[in-house]
């Protein structure tokens, strides 16, 4: 498995915050990679490539505006190596307003992309925060109907505490995910 991450930002080096976030290059880590090791026209695309604890990154400097990084996983998961290539160009490169446009992940074997990554509140209100969102939601405006309709008070609002609690708890995960910028995989 390998990930695949377009990354698009101002005019300036982020290359040298790439290699800033991982440490001297590693030429010798070309030949370790399986998209790398036997394609000398890649190779030659490559700006810079080191191996970390747990991954591999391999730039690759697409436009003045654009970095391919190449995330192949040496041990440990890929989404954590992902995660933590892209928390640190956000943190790091901030004065390039660093912006996420693309994110796969594909199969070594067949080539075939297995998996999406997205950041960003769209991205989290599709899932479980949508859900629960829209129960805490609903319970909300059902309320006042029930009371008007005669039901008893204290009866709906005790009976309503599990949704709202369940819709509060979803606000703060979400905006803990979206302050940290967790990424968001899809299969």
């Amino acid at each position: 498995m390998r990930a695949e991450m377009g990354v698009a930002h101002e005019q300036g080096d982020m290359v040298g915050v790439v290699s800033g976030l991982f440490g001297a290059p590693d030429p010798a880590a070309l030949d370790r990679s399986l998209l790398f090791a036997d394609d000398p026209d890649l190779q030659a695309k490559v700006a810079y490539v080191s191996e970390v604890s747990g991954f591999r990154v391999i730039c690759c400097k697409a436009t003045p505006y654009r970095v391919d990084l190449f995330i192949e996983p040496v041990r440990g998961d890929l989404k954590d190596a992902c995660q933590t290539v892209w928390s640190g160009i956000r943190t790091s490169a901030g004065n390039l307003k660093p912006r996420l446009e693309a994110l796969q992940v594909f199969d070594e074997a067949t080539a075939e992309r297995v998996r999406t990554g997205e950041r960003g509140l769209r991205a989290r209100t599709r899932g479980e925060y949508f859900t629960k969102g829209a129960t805490a939601g609903g319970t909300v405006l059902w309320i006042p109907i029930a009371i008007a309709l005669g039901a008893n008070p204290g009866a709906v609002t005790l009976g309503a505490v599990p949704a709202l609690v369940a819709g509060g708890i979803a606000t703060l995960q979400l905006a803990q995910d979206l302050k940290h910028d967790k990424l968001v995989w899809r299969d």
